[in-house]
């Protein structure tokens, strides 16, 4: 039987999902969320990915990071739209807390 690896989260550049590409673009070590901005297939920018490493074990036994799946949105990762201000995601990055991140986060409306 063939061992399936999981990709760790930090590794994860760029990748395609549901059609979108999705690239990774700022990290936060002391929080461990990360930040993605995702493009449709013309490059425009449809929103920005907010994550949180989940937890996997390797067929190895090693415990890594990996980017959430789609059940664990809303746990793990949260979607926000293009209007989204950038700087006030990557600020909030360093917010450990959901709530008081939540209420950093601006929006260009």
């Amino acid at each position: 039987m063939k061992e399936i690896y999981a990709t760790p989260i930090e590794e994860r550049k760029e990748f395609t999902f549901d059609g979108d590409i999705l690239r990774q673009c700022e990290h936060n070590e002391t929080t461990g969320l990360w930040l993605y901005e995702r493009f449709n297939q013309k490059g425009r920018l449809v929103g920005y990915e907010l994550v949180k490493g989940k937890n996997r074990k390797q067929p190895n036994g090693e415990v890594i990071q990996v980017y959430p799946s789609s059940e664990d949105f809303g746990r793990y990762g949260w979607f926000l739209p293009p209007r989204t201000n950038r700087q006030s995601l990557v600020e909030a990055l360093a917010i450990a807390d959901k709530d008081e991140r939540n209420k950093h986060i601006k929006f260009d409306f």
